[in-house]
């Protein structure tokens, strides 16, 4: 193997792939507690929505901010860290993580003013 073939090899973004990593888990996070709490005795659904509201929310937070960056080694690297087509797709899967964990609180913030009103 020459030389330039390992150092092209060694250039990856790493930071695209943590993102997407990042919004996969932040994504995957929300059914698996349901199902969870659907299982489990001790996790109820609305402790699994506290949760839901929380990790993908700071998951999908992290996954848009990697993404960034692993755009922006792709673009001054001119193209030679690859890794564009992937951070775009993150950012994607940290926007819909960001989301869901939006919707979880705003669930949770109705859930709290229905048992005020219901006293």
């Amino acid at each position: 193997m020459s030389v330039s073939a390992l150092q092209r090899r060694r250039q990856t973004n790493r930071a695209s792939l943590g993102a997407f990593l990042l919004g996969v888990i932040g994504l995957a996070f929300a059914p698996a507690a349901v199902f969870i709490s659907d299982v489990s005795e001790l996790i109820t659904l609305r402790d699994a929505i506290i949760s839901i509201a929380i990790i993908p929310t700071i998951l999908g937070l992290s996954a848009r901010s990697l993404a960034n960056t692993g755009r922006l080694r792709s673009d001054l690297s001119l193209g030679r860290i690859g890794g564009r087509k992937l951070a775009s797709i993150s950012h994607s899967l940290g926007t819909l993580g960001f989301a869901v964990g939006i919707a979880a609180t705003i669930a949770l913030a109705v859930y709290v003013a229905l048992l005020v009103i219901s006293k």
